[in-house]
């Protein structure tokens, strides 16, 4: 498969040439079922980068294309929040306060990598980098979620048109971490192309004290980043828009079937499918960085 997803690197351009109607097929399909897994639980996108891994595409690359990805993606999920009263605003506008300067910075430090160590140095550390996000989303998944008692689905794609819950109204607000912890995780965002969303929902759950309050701030804030992320990786011409277009084909779908089936399936068992993925995921990631080596 991998010969027929031919990429080119032109004048500091990543170019992709699918020359096999197979290869658009599959970049539709994966997308469609990520789409499904991102509506149903608004996670997703860490199944995305090994599977473009395997498929040819330069690290590089699927940081940039998964980031632009993201971004149009998670619109919709967004959107349903927004509607539904389930974000933060004061929250949200806190944590978007350091977004574009930490972002910019992540741009720096990848282009000084480049230059100074090479880009297989630069790819390593995006590898062993998501290999450490995914392992400990793992961990927060089964440990919090999956193997809690009093289990409770985060609820990321709510219907309920309620406004915010009683739980939220009384929690004390906490915007020097929100915008302490918006910060570095934009930073980690614009390098890996992964884990805003993940890395911030641990901090939104324990400080709006509201799981549903907690995803649609957290979505919107995943929104914000990847947008910001997407420009300046056009600026480094690390996008393949010919894989994203084929990709955002099968997910604006997916993600709309994904919502009309989040109260059919079950949530833990859906979560603890997710983790094992994730896992393997990180494993996979973690073996490229360290062989090498």
């Amino acid at each position: 498969m991998i010969e027929h997803l031919t990429l080119l690197f032109l004048d500091g351009v990543f170019v992709t040439t699918i020359s096999e109607p197979i290869i658009a097929i599959i970049l539709v399909t994966v997308g469609f079922a990520i789409g499904i897994a991102i509506g149903m639980s608004g996670i997703g996108a860490p199944m995305l980068f090994p599977i473009l891994i395997l498929l040819g595409m330069p690290p590089q690359a699927v940081v940039g294309t998964n980031l632009a990805f993201l971004a149009f993606t998670r619109i919709f999920t967004a959107t349903n929040h927004a509607k539904n009263h389930h974000v933060d605003w004061k929250a949200l506008a806190i944590m978007i306060i350091p977004i574009v300067p930490s972002m910019f910075l992540g741009k720096i430090i990848w282009e000084y990598v480049e230059k100074t160590q090479g880009s297989q140095v630069l790819d390593d550390m995006i590898f062993l980098l998501l290999g450490i996000i995914f392992m400990g989303l793992t961990f927060y998944l089964i440990k919090f979620h999956v193997l809690k008692k009093d289990f409770e689905h985060l609820d990321f794609i709510s219907r309920d048109k309620s406004s915010m819950d009683s739980s939220h109204k009384q929690s004390k607000r906490n915007p020097i971490i929100w915008l302490i912890t918006g910060g570095p995780i934009s930073l980690i965002y614009q390098i890996s192309g992964l884990g805003a969303v993940s890395m911030m929902l641990p901090v939104l759950v324990k400080t709006l004290h509201s799981p549903k309050i907690a995803a649609g701030t957290m979505a919107l804030f995943g929104v914000f980043a990847a947008f910001v992320g997407t420009t300046l990786h056009y600026s480094m011409d690390t996008i393949s828009f010919e894989s994203l277009l084929f990709l955002l084909a099968g997910s604006i779908p997916g993600s709309i079937m994904g919502v009309k089936l989040v109260d059919k399936i079950s949530a833990r068992k859906l979560l603890f499918v997710f983790s094992l993925i994730i896992f393997f995921s990180g494993i996979f990631l973690l073996g490229k960085a360290i062989m090498s080596l």
